[in-house]
């Protein structure tokens, strides 16, 4: 979390899984975001199958952007 409020990621890829594992932990805690225009764009988004779980992989777009 902390890289991503500081901006240093440039490409996330994730993985989703047909099993529940609950819990208390988030994918992404608090990126100090006031409002919703504010939060980080993902662009390029792809997703494919592995097997049965789902990768999906997007670049985040840079302030610049």
């Amino acid at each position: 979390t902390s890289l991503l409020a500081a901006r240093l990621v440039d490409r996330l890829v994730l993985f989703y899984a047909p099993i529940l594992l609950g819990g208390e932990r988030l994918l992404v805690g608090n990126l100090g975001i006031p409002r919703l225009e504010q939060a980080p764009r993902l662009t390029d988004s792809a997703w494919r199958r592995i097997g049965n779980d789902i990768c999906f992989t997007g670049h985040l777009k840079s302030r610049t952007d």
